[in-house]
Formats: structure tokens, sequence, C-alpha cells
């Protein structure tokens, strides 16, 4: 593998199964958690989200604007460090938020700012159901 040969690993002194993966390329490490379900892992613990919103018909340009006011506000939040919206081609009515933080905790008490609460008020009337999350632990890339 290419890469390999850019990367060191060393347990993290913590009992867990965790290590910590380093690469000559980036000075950030990547933390890794090996388990049943393959290898998972994050840059410097990054936490990510990405949540697919359907809106009712004919509503999916003013879902759109509450989730680009959301991601203006959660460019100060503190922990964001990735907040993007996104719109389908192929339906007007499916919104995409894809969102990356310094750690799950700092994404959680983001959405219990008075805000951020206004604005899910706002927008929950204009959805057609549940917003469809993924958790995700973003592994590096541009804008991270």
């Amino acid at each position: 593998m290419l890469l390999a040969k850019h990367y060191r690993e060393t347990p993290i002194a913590d009992g867990s199964d965790q290590v910590v993966h380093s690469t000559d390329r980036d000075d950030e490490p990547l933390r890794m958690r090996h388990g049943s379900a393959g290898i998972l892992g994050s840059v410097g613990g990054t936490y990510g989200m990405q949540v697919k919103f359907t809106a009712n018909p004919g509503q999916g340009d003013d879902l759109e604007a509450i989730l680009l006011e959301a991601a203006e506000a959660a460019g100060g939040a503190d922990g964001c460090r990735l907040y993007i919206v996104s719109r389908s081609p192929e339906s007007a009515e499916t919104v995409w938020v894809t969102e990356a933080w310094t750690s799950r905790e700092a994404h959680d008490a983001s959405l219990k700012n008075e805000d951020a609460q206004a604005l899910i008020q706002r927008a929950l009337p204009l959805l057609a159901g549940a917003p469809e999350p993924s958790e995700l632990w973003p592994v590096g890339g541009k804008g991270l």
C-alpha cells in the first residue's frame, strides 16, 4: 500500500484497543479503534454526521435557507470544523447536511444552543419525515 510507509502506529495507554496513527504527511494524529466491525477512526478525534432531510413538496428552498442559517451559526460554534449544506440533483425536496466537529460532545452542545433550537423549530414543519442521520468518523481529506 502506497500510504503505509507514511504511517506510524502507537498504542494508547488507556487500556482500550485504540492506537494513534500518525503520518509524516500531516502532523495531526489519526485515532483508530480496531473492532469487530473493522477499523473505525477519526482525524484527531473528529466526529462527523451526514443527514438527509426531505422537505414537504415545494418547501425544499425554504428548508435549504434555514439550514444555511444553521451553517452560518455553526461557523462560530466551538468545535465546528465543517458544515456543508447540499442539494440533491435528483430531488428538489432533498437537502443534505455534512458536518465535522472536534468531538461528539461539541456537536451535541451545539444542538442545545438557544439559536439552534429556534432554527430546528422553524425547520420541523417543513419536513416530510424524520431526518435520516448517519454518524461518521472523518478520517481525512481536504477541508479537515
